[in-house]
């Protein structure tokens, strides 16, 4: 095991730092290449008005994202058993020839960066954790994984991540990319269609999680979540500006959030308090029923149709429908 340091560097301690900054000096030039093929698409090409629209919005958000900051670094490596090397970075990053110089650290291929250890290695045989200093790559930490009598291999908690702990806090979360756990990244990148709970105490990282969550969601079901959307609700406006900067470091600028209150439409002025005993009855999965009957018996009837956008299509409920979804007599 290597253990990293700050500066000076010590190059008999890191003997491929230099190497190591040149492919980060490459993937930083390749990002810039990438910006400046975008920058030449002309969506006036296109067939037509909509496709154009699409290539204008899909060019922007693309230029969004490799302008970021980050973009065209990376905070790891992985070598697998067939002597395959991908670096792990929050976007990513190709060549002229379109091989991948950093890997999106929301991939698949990743994902062996945060998940294998000595005992389960799931393919990979060595894995690097960078350490950068404004801007420049100053030291790393390597772990053996095949061999498994390397001395802390994929064992306790590596120097990056308590770097990452001891860190200067200011008054935003900050992403935890470089420095997710294997138990944090199961959570990240379970099943899309389930309820998904995280429990645990403060500051054992439930909101972190969550917001890396949403943005692998995004990243895996892109074309399913710009047609549904994300929210993120909050308890408070304190809440959601602690929070706010996580998901566009991330590069996701789409995702909406909101406090409770804001989502009750009309809002309620709150007037008073109910007592246990009524609060029990009126929390009650009993109750279910009774707003189930009083929502049904509120539906009016209508002399218009109902437009609905969704997306990009709007969906039409015709007042025939509405009087159908009335409920009857004796119901």
């Amino acid at each position: 095991m290597v253990a990293s340091v700050a500066c000076p560097v010590d190059a008999e301690l890191f003997p491929d730092l230099a190497a190591e900054r040149r492919h980060l000096a490459f993937a930083r030039s390749s990002r810039d290449s990438m910006i400046d093929r975008l920058e030449a698409v002309d969506p006036k090409g296109a067939a037509d008005e909509i496709t154009q629209e699409y290539v204008e919005v899909t060019v922007a958000d693309a230029l969004d994202t490799l302008r970021s900051p980050g973009a065209g670094d990376f905070f790891g490596r992985i070598d697998d058993e067939d002597d395959g090397q991908w670096y792990v970075g929050r976007r990513h990053i190709e060549d002229d020839s379109h091989d991948p110089v950093v890997v999106d650290w929301r991939a698949p291929i990743a994902a062996p960066f945060y998940r294998a250890t000595a005992v389960d290695p799931l393919g990979v045989a060595f894995r690097r954790r960078f350490t950068l200093a404004d801007g420049d790559l100053i030291a790393y930490l390597d772990e053996q994984l095949d061999d498994p009598d390397a001395g802390g291999s994929a064992a306790g908690i590596p120097d990056p991540v308590l770097a990452e702990i001891g860190a200067e806090r200011s008054g935003e979360m900050r992403e935890i990319v470089a420095t997710i756990q294997g138990e944090q990244d199961v959570v990240i990148r379970s099943d899309i269609d389930q309820v998904l709970i995280v429990q645990g105490g403060p500051g054992t990282g439930k909101t972190a999680v969550a917001l890396h969550r949403a943005a692998y969601l995004l990243f895996e079901h892109r074309v399913r979540l710009a047609r549904d959307g994300v929210l993120v609700v909050g308890p408070n406006h304190a809440f959601l500006d602690y929070i706010a900067n996580v998901l566009p470091s991330l590069g996701e600028r789409t995702v909406r959030q909101a406090t409770v209150q804001e989502l009750c439409i009309p809002r309620i002025e709150v007037t008073s308090d109910d007592d246990a005993d009524l609060a029990r009855w009126k929390g009650s999965s009993d109750r279910l029923l009774d707003l189930e009957t009083a929502a049904l018996g509120a539906i009016g009837g209508t002399g218009e149709d109902i437009v609905v956008p969704v997306g990009v299509r709007n969906h039409v409920v015709t007042a025939a429908d509405v009087v159908h979804l009335r409920p009857t007599d004796g119901e």
